[in-house]
């Protein structure tokens, strides 16, 4: 049904446009009980209880990333769907409407999306008050919260360390873990972030609050680039496996090269301009990084995004090294329905029932 309906409609509209109704659309259903009924019976994925990721309780391997739900408003609809995880975000302490528009685009020929947002999103206190609002609506969800925290577009990366701080406090009482972003490639100079000497600054103070207010530590994981050379990819891994309050790795953010864009029109594509590509060509940067890892003694968790529209992809980045998985472009294109093929691939690897 999705592809032979709700895809072309949506395909009609700009590709922002689209998932502005689409985000309307889902917190409308959401809240009607027919709706939600209608939405279980076609998309809810198989359950489990025994499966663990970070050490926490979590019902099944399939997430939504960031950049699907800003603002929280689809924490719900993931709820209902029966999804393991979501990131919400990437929030920023302040609001912030993000890159010019028009800012995300299809090229359906290779199935991808080019984005530069920008971290569009309404500040911390949006978020805080609909995670709120989920939490006092589902206090017995088992859904896995993890905002997406970044920094504001104006704020220097001399201060950075003060949003991603500020961020990590306030959402506390409310996340079960959080995943940092350094790696978009549409905030200018975020990716220098990836650095371990602001990576080695951060924890500290992620400590230093913890310390102050006398928190247990909380599930922490950094999102990755894909352009990482294979020397720093190294490099990173080997400081994120050290550092105690690190959990693991999100990989990979979206690709600044066009590489992978093979079937689309040039003149397309350079007339799109910059932004963070991503689609199913990207798998391979992904599964080459998971393997990078874990060849290099990486034991600590690692969510796999990028490329992933098919259960046997996704099948295949778990026997690899990864523990979880995502996907937003193949949810674009391939609709609902993949979570769900995913899980039941997913349900029959017995070890990822393992705490």
């Amino acid at each position: 049904m999705y592809k032979l309906i709700i895809r072309p409609l949506f395909f009609l509209r700009d590709a922002e446009k689209a998932h502005d109704v689409m985000e309307r659309m889902i917190g409308w259903m959401s809240r009607s009980a027919i709706f939600t009924y209608i939405l279980k019976l076609l998309y809810q994925v198989e359950t489990v209880e025994n499966a663990y990721f970070c050490g926490l309780p979590i019902q099944s391997m399939v997430s939504l990333p960031g950049g699907f739900d800003k603002n929280g408003n689809k924490i719900a609809f993931a709820h209902h769907m029966g999804y393991g995880m979501i990131e919400v975000g990437t929030v920023t302490p302040l609001p912030q409407v993000g890159n010019d528009k028009p800012r995300l685009f299809r090229l359906p020929k290779d199935e991808s999306l080019i984005n530069r947002m920008g971290f569009n999103n309404g500040g911390l206190s949006m978020l805080e008050n609909n995670i709120k609002k989920f939490r006092k609506s589902y206090p017995k969800s088992k859904i896995l919260i993890f905002p997406n925290i970044g920094k504001n577009k104006h704020t220097p990366n001399e201060s950075a360390i003060n949003d991603y701080a500020s961020a990590y406090e306030r959402l506390f009482y409310l996340s079960d873990g959080y995943v940092v972003n350094v790696s978009s490639p549409n905030t200018p100079g975020l990716r220098k972030l990836q650095d371990n000497e602001f990576q080695k600054k951060l924890f500290e103070r992620f400590h230093e609050i913890n310390q102050r207010n006398g928190w247990k530590p909380k599930p922490i994981l950094i999102k990755i680039s894909p352009n990482l050379r294979n020397e720093s990819a190294i490099d990173f891994f080997n400081f994120i496996e050290n550092e105690p309050l690190a959990s693991g790795i999100v990989g990979t953010n979206t690709d600044n090269t066009r590489e992978g864009v093979v079937f689309s029109d040039n003149k397309v594509v350079e007339d799109i301009g910059n932004g963070g590509w991503s689609g199913p060509s990207l798998y391979d940067r992904v599964i080459e990084l998971i393997k990078l890892a874990r060849d290099n003694g990486f034991t600590k968790e690692i969510v796999a995004v990028g490329g992933i529209n098919s259960s046997k992809r996704a099948l295949d980045a778990v026997l690899i090294g990864a523990r979880l998985v995502q996907a937003y472009t193949g949810l674009v294109y391939e609709g609902p329905g993949l979570f769900k093929r995913i899980q039941k691939q997913l349900i029959k690897v017995d070890y990822l029932w393992e705490k």
